[in-house]
């Protein structure tokens, strides 16, 4: 199919300037990840600038959607935070999820990020204040304490900077939580990996994962998939952009790293026009994935470690 048939995902000459821009900031953000991230205004929430409420009012969902896939799997959220030990992927330029659990009873909370985001002035930041805001008496105590440090250090939250996005906690986490993050990372196996050494046993990982393009596609939302894998690589391997993972391959990761799926669950698809329209298009990482796993947009993925001692 040429590049000028209208069912073709290719757009000329847009695609090769996109893919000359692309590249050359993809180089800024491997020699300068701080440049790059000034430049580009990134917060881990998106570019835009945004109220305070609003992002306080996203975190508050986010922790509501953490306590309700829990219910669902018929555990009580304050008992399994309750002086829990938990290991949040990609907390962004705010640890706003950190220091909600942590004033809902978490022990401490060891955020972990690629680039170095977060803010260096908790203590006033408006967002944090709009959260505070709506906390009972003790949970406000335990928000403010967490918030003392300048740069998200305490003894209940730490932030760690890590360029390969791995924690490196050994058999010490009861709880691992992310929310759009697992599709930026670069090596997801390591990822897979990092969480199954992190878990004690028994221990918990819950991720929302978004698998849409994240503005990348031209006109269908699956056509970012037609790019060939060494092209993405030139484009995008150095800035957190989608790496492009599908349904199945979390599916293999978990399995592989001994990691038993206690839910998958789809949360928005794709039509099956699309997929049908763009499968003639696919890069060759792509190709042998099933229609019903290359439909789905994003999803909830809800791991458990086994804990051999109980039989």
């Amino acid at each position: 199919m040429t590049a000028t048939d209208t069912q073709s995902p290719w757009r000329w000459p847009q695609d090769a300037v996109r893919f000359l821009r692309a590249t050359v900031t993809n180089q800024l953000a491997r020699f300068a990840p701080n440049s790059y991230v000034r430049l580009t205004g990134e917060t881990g929430r998106g570019r835009e600038a945004v109220p305070p409420e609003e992002v306080a009012a996203y975190f508050r969902e986010c922790v509501a959607d953490y306590r309700a896939q829990l219910t669902a799997l018929g555990r009580d959220p304050d008992a399994v935070l309750r002086d829990a030990r938990i290991l949040e992927y990609g907390p962004g330029d705010i640890p706003g999820v950190a220091l909600l659990l942590i004033a809902q009873g978490a022990a401490k909370v060891v955020c972990v990020d690629r680039f170095p985001l977060v803010r260096t002035n908790l203590g006033s930041d408006p967002v944090l204040r709009a959260l505070e805001a709506e906390l009972d008496r003790d949970a406000a105590r335990r928000f403010r304490a967490a918030c003392e440090a300048g740069e998200g250090n305490t003894a209940s939250l730490e932030y760690r900077i890590r360029p390969s996005g791995v924690s490196g906690e050994q058999a010490s986490v009861d709880l691992i939580l992310s929310r759009a993050v697992l599709e930026h990372v670069n090596d997801l196996d390591a990822t897979f990996g990092d969480m199954r050494a992190a878990l004690r046993p028994g221990g918990l990982a819950m991720h929302k994962v978004d698998l849409r393009s994240h503005g990348l596609h031209n006109r269908n939302r699956l056509d970012f998939l037609r790019w060939p894998a060494w092209a993405w690589r030139w484009m995008h391997s150095c800035k957190g952009t989608p790496n492009r993972i599908r349904l199945t391959e979390y599916r293999r990761l978990a399995e592989r790293h001994q990691l038993e799926v206690l839910a998958l669950s789809a949360v928005e698809r794709a039509g099956m026009e699309e997929v049908h329209e763009v499968r003639p298009h696919l890069a060759a990482p792509f190709r042998d994935v099933p229609d019903e796993d290359l439909e789905v947009l994003s999803f909830w993925l809800i791991l458990r470690k086994p804990d051999m001692s109980e039989g």
